[in-house]
């Protein structure tokens, strides 16, 4: 890749408003990826795990696996988390599926409670930003 490019892994509906799931920036000696808050929603928008923070984290975290897949780019690329969460309560929950998912990379993190997402059933939305490092032929 070597312009800006829309990131939607074929595993994921294409988004029908004005995003995408992930913009992929490729820079002089890294490329850069910005991904779209994610929710715990399936390919027809229905929610998963309604009564469940730890799964609906989890399956967020799968989707974010996807997307950081599709531009070539895994979990230790990632340099900045926000988590917003409808109840701060379950941060524990939220912070412990954040910590298997990040072991080695450790990124700068938010978590910010909000009051709702955008279904009344979705308990945690996630966005990050990746980055890798290209080699050079130094």
């Amino acid at each position: 890749m070597k312009k800006i490019t829309k990131i939607n892994p074929p595993a994921m509906p294409v988004p029908t408003r004005a995003f995408s799931n992930g913009i992929f920036i490729p820079l002089g000696g890294a490329d850069l990826l910005f991904l779209s808050g994610q929710t715990a929603q399936d390919d027809g928008g229905n929610v998963m795990f309604p009564d469940d923070c730890t799964e609906q984290t989890r399956y967020v975290f799968r989707k974010i696996g996807d997307i950081l897949k599709e531009a070539d780019m895994n979990f230790d690329d990632v340099v900045n988390v926000r988590i917003f969460v409808t109840d701060m309560d379950e941060s524990p929950k939220v912070s412990a599926v954040r910590d298997e998912a990040f072991a080695h990379s450790r990124p700068a993190t938010s978590m910010i409670e909000i009051s709702r997402l955008v279904k009344p059933d979705c308990r945690v939305e996630i966005e990050v930003v990746a980055i890798k490092l290209r080699e050079t032929g130094a």
